[in-house]
């Protein structure tokens, strides 16, 4: 970890912004009470986790796995609030994606039907299901309570800039796609697939602080890298882009998707489905939706986002949504450095691993050890 004052800043200011702009939509859509209380519940479980993972952690180290090779792994500070910190990961990821699972399936399949990205059926009741708007505030609420713990209390680890870029830009997204309502597609799937393939990788990182590695430790840790990997590569490197970013574009500008249905823009921009809408008295979707979602700009060849003064909420999830690719690329090829090290070299599994995602300025981790000792 190298401290940047500047990078932080600009971290913190966009932080900000987007707590005031979650107060603001919070108190707009009248969900104050649950978001607080959830605010206040996830913090509560915070704390109980972290505390009830210190004890657990300070009893695995020191009395199952405190003589060689093992070597009581959590003895350090560090080492001790880094499995705190990891485990709560575990239990939120795992909790969050369970939850992202039902109420997916509770609602439109997305990933399956690419045409119902952009439709506007939200303006016509609600813009969210109740189990959906149940896993965005509660999403809102992790988030939140998670980036303000990275940024103030957890130890800083080597990837802390690109952790708390991901936090920031993935809030960016939840807020967006939650104030315009109809872009909820999007974060329903964000949530899905990203706490899905989080779970594994927190395993993995786990087994590693404990050192259950090698031929000691049953080869745990590199079990749980094959494992991870191509459940990562499968959900952030392929379903990620291709179900949000490639459906946003698909649906602003091709005609039909890979199973014949029409797209809405094209619908609206033949006419047939406009004129059915405009019929119906919904005159004020139509031209909403070719304002707003059919176009980079902010609307078709009948608008422009500068005549408008309108925000394309669709592009700012496409940018935002970009962005949160642009750092699974990067996580995935700290990934596969880790395995050529640890498989392919034949270096230490627990020192690779520290070196690329646990090591902090004043830790316990080899490579901390090693510089101290030659100062």
């Amino acid at each position: 970890y190298v401290h940047s004052p500047l990078v932080e800043f600009l971290l913190d200011s966009l932080f900000f912004i987007e707590i005031l702009g979650t107060i603001y939509w919070i108190n707009y859509r009248e969900d104050n009470v649950f978001f607080y209380s959830m605010v206040g519940v996830v913090s509560i479980l915070v704390a109980v986790t972290l505390k009830l993972c210190r004890t657990l952690g300070r009893y695995l180290s020191s009395k199952l796995l405190a003589n060689p090779p093992f070597n009581n792994p959590l003895q350090g500070d560090v080492a001790l609030r880094q499995f705190e910190s990891q485990v709560w990961q575990l239990v939120i990821h795992t909790s969050m994606a369970a939850l992202a699972i039902y109420a997916y399936r509770d609602g439109v399949d997305f990933i399956n039907e690419p045409h119902r990205y952009v439709e506007a059926w939200q303006f016509m009741g609600s813009p969210f299901t109740y189990w959906v708007k149940i896993l965005y505030l509660t999403q809102l609420a992790v988030w939140f309570v998670t980036c303000t713990s990275l940024r103030f209390f957890e130890v800083r680890a080597g990837d802390h800039y690109v952790m708390y870029s991901h936090h920031v830009i993935t809030i960016g997204v939840v807020l967006t796609s939650y104030a315009y309502g109809r872009y909820s597609s999007f974060g329903l799937v964000v949530f899905m697939l990203h706490d899905f393939s989080d779970v594994p990788l927190d395993v993995m990182k786990l087994l590693n602080l404990l050192r259950i590695e090698e031929r000691a430790g049953f080869y745990g840790a590199e079990i749980a890298y094959l494992t991870l990997m191509p459940i990562w590569a499968y959900c952030r490197l392929y379903l990620f882009p291709d179900s949000t970013i490639g459906n946003i574009f698909r649906g602003m500008f091709y005609s039909r998707d890979e199973n014949g249905n029409e797209f809405w823009c094209t619908g609206l921009r033949s006419g047939q489905r406009g004129k059915k809408l405009i019929a119906d008295g919904y005159q004020w979707i139509v031209d909403k939706s070719l304002k707003y979602d059919c176009g980079l700009t902010g609307g078709s060849e009948y608008s422009s986002i500068l005549y408008n003064r309108a925000t394309c909420g669709g592009t700012i999830c496409a940018i935002l949504l970009t962005l949160l690719l642009c750092l699974h690329i990067w996580w995935t090829y700290l990934l596969l450095r880790i395995g050529y090290r640890a498989i392919v070299v034949g270096e230490n599994t627990h020192s690779v691993s520290n070196e690329e995602y646990f090591e902090e300025n004043g830790g316990d981790s080899p490579k901390s050890a090693s510089r101290k000792k030659n100062e």
